[in-house]
C-alpha cells in the first residue's frame, strides 16, 4: 500500500523548521525580537544584511512567475528594504558578487521563504514599534508588507504550492531544495551583519 505524500507546504515546513529556528536564534534576530537591548542600528544592520539576498530572490521569483502563471501576485521586497534603509539614514550595501541563482522549481521554494518572512515581519514590526515608538514607523515598510496583502495571502500561497506539488510531484524535491538554500543564504548574510 502506498503512503500518500503530504502536501508540498507541509513538506516545506518540515524541511525548513530547523533553519527557521536557527534564524530566530541568530544574535541580531534575538536582539531585535526578544528585547535584548535592541537599537535602531541593529535593525538597520538586519536590513542591510538582507538587501543582497532579497534582491536575488526578487529577481528569481519575478523570472519564475513566467513558469508559474497561477501563482499569486508578487510584490518585490528590495525596493521596500532600500526605502527603509534610507529612512534610517543608511545606504543599501553595494551589490555583492553573483551568488546562488534559483531557477525553475527552486523559485517556488524561495517564494515560500519570502512569503513566510512577511508573517514574521509583521510581528517584528509591532515589537519595534513598541520599543522605539514612532521613530521606527517610517522604516518598517519591508516588515509591514504583509499588511498590504490580502488577509488570506498565506493561505493562497500554501494552496498554490500544494496544487503545484500535486500537479508536478517530480518538482517537489527541487522546490524544497530551493527553500532550504534560501534559508542558507539568509543565515549566511546574518552571520556578519
Amino acid at each position: 500500500m502506498n503512503t500518500p505524500i503530504p502536501p508540498l507546504s507541509q513538506r516545506l515546513r518540515a524541511a525548513t523548521r530547523a533553519s527557521h529556528r536557527r534564524l530566530e536564534r541568530s544574535p541580531i534576530m534575538a536582539r531585535l525580537s526578544q528585547g535584548r537591548n535592541p537599537a535602531l542600528a541593529d535593525y538597520s544592520a538586519l536590513l542591510a544584511a538582507l538587501a543582497n539576498p532579497m534582491a536575488e530572490f526578487d529577481r528569481a521569483i519575478e523570472a519564475g512567475l513566467n513558469s508559474h502563471p497561477d501563482a499569486p501576485a508578487y510584490r518585490p521586497r528590495s525596493p521596500l528594504l532600500g526605502a527603509d534603509l534610507a529612512a534610517l539614514g543608511a545606504r543599501p550595501p553595494a551589490p555583492g558578487p553573483p551568488g546562488w541563482r534559483p531557477r525553475g522549481p527552486e523559485t517556488a521554494g524561495v517564494r515560500y521563504v519570502v512569503e513566510g518572512a512577511a508573517l514574521g515581519g509583521a510581528v517584528l514590526a509591532r515589537q519595534l514599534g513598541q520599543r522605539f515608538g514612532p521613530r521606527a514607523d517610517p522604516a518598517c515598510a519591508y516588515l509591514r508588507i504583509g499588511e498590504g496583502l490580502a488577509p488570506d495571502h498565506w493561505s493562497l500561497i500554501t494552496a498554490w504550492l500544494d496544487a503545484y506539488g500535486s500537479r508536478r510531484p517530480e518538482h517537489g524535491a527541487a522546490v524544497i531544495a530551493g527553500a532550504v538554500k534560501a534559508f542558507e543564504q539568509i543565515e549566511q548574510a546574518l552571520e556578519d551583519p
